[in-house]
C-alpha cells in the first residue's frame, strides 16, 4: 500500500543534482587514489613474507608524498558519501512517514569513522617506516614493527569496526530504499551484498563503487529504464504492489 506524502519534488531536484555530483566526484577520487597506489608501489613481489613487509615500510617511506596524497584521496572520497547518504534518507523519510535519526546519524557517522581509521592506520604505518628507516633494515625487524606494533595492531582492529559499522548503514539505507520504491530491487541487494562482503573481502570496495555511482546516477535523475515512479510522484510506491510499481518512461530525468 503506498503512503502519500508532501514531497518538495523541485527543492529535492536540486538537492539530488548536489548529491549526485558528490558521489560522482567519490568515485573519481576513489579510483584516482587507486591508480595512484598503484604507480607509487615498487619492487617484485617476494614469497618470504617479512621481505614483503620490507619493502611495504621502504614505499611508505620513499613515497611519503604520494601515499599521502592517496590517503587523501580516499579520505575525502568517504566524506563525500555522506551527502549521497543524506539525500536518500531525506527522500525516503518523505515518502515513508517514519522517522530517520538513527539511519542520519549512521550516514553522518558511518563514513567519518571510516575515514579516521584509514587515516589512524596510515599514520600509524608511516611511523612504522620512520623507525624502521632509524635502524637495521631487515625483514625480523620490519615484521616486528608491522605485527607487533600497539598503534598499527588498534588502527587495524579500528578500521575492521568501522568497515562492519559502514556495512551496516549501507544495509540500512539500501534496505529502506528499495522498501519505498526508491531504489529498483537490483540496486538494494546490490548494496546489501556490496556491504557484507564489503566487511571481510577487498572485492566489497569494487562492489561498493559501483553501488555509488548508481546512486549518485538516480539522485542525479537518470536511470536506464526510467527512474523508480517514486521518486516522480513523490510518494511510498513499494515494488511488490503490481498496481502502482515500475519506472516511468525510459530517459525520463528530473
Amino acid at each position: 500500500m503506498s503512503t502519500k506524502t508532501t514531497v518538495d519534488l523541485d527543492r529535492e531536484h536540486v538537492a539530488g543534482r548536489a548529491a549526485g555530483t558528490a558521489g560522482f566526484v567519490a568515485t573519481i577520487g576513489t579510483f584516482a587514489a587507486l591508480a595512484l597506489a598503484s604507480g607509487v608501489a615498487r619492487g617484485t613481489p617476494l614469497a618470504d613474507e617479512g621481505g614483503q613487509k620490507v619493502l611495504v615500510l621502504q614505499n611508505l617511506r620513499e613515497n611519503a608524498g604520494s601515499e599521502t596524497m592517496v590517503v587523501v584521496l580516499r579520505c575525502l572520497s568517504v566524506v563525500l558519501v555522506i551527502a549521497v547518504g543524506l539525500f536518500f534518507v531525506k527522500a525516503t523519510a518523505d515518502r515513508d512517514g517514519r522517522p530517520a535519526g538513527v539511519l542520519r546519524w549512521l550516514t553522518a557517522v558511518a563514513p567519518l569513522v571510516l575515514a579516521a581509521a584509514i587515516a589512524g592506520s596510515y599514520l600509524a604505518a608511516h611511523g612504522a617506516a620512520q623507525d624502521f628507516a632509524a635502524g637495521a633494515q631487515t625483514s625480523a625487524r620490519a615484521e616486528a614493527l608491522l605485527d607487533d606494533s600497539g598503534a598499527v595492531q588498534a588502527t587495524r582492529v579500528l578500521e575492521i569496526a568501522a568497515h562492519v559499522l559502514f556495512g551496516v548503514w549501507i544495509v540500512l539505507l539500501s534496505w529502506r530504499a528499495m522498501a519505498c520504491g526508491l531504489l529498483t530491487r537490483t540496486l538494494g541487494y546490490w548494496g546489501v551484498g556490496a556491504a557484507v562482503i564489503g566487511a571481510f573481502l577487498p572485492i566489497g570496495d569494487a562492489l561498493f563503487m559501483g553501488w555509488l555511482v548508481s546512486l549518485a546516477f538516480v539522485a542525479w535523475g537518470w536511470w536506464p529504464g526510467g527512474l523508480p515512479r517514486a521518486w516522480e510522484e513523490g510518494r511510498m510506491i513499494p515494488w511488490d504492489d503490481d498496481s502502482t510499481s515500475g519506472a516511468v518512461a525510459p530517459g525520463v530525468g528530473r
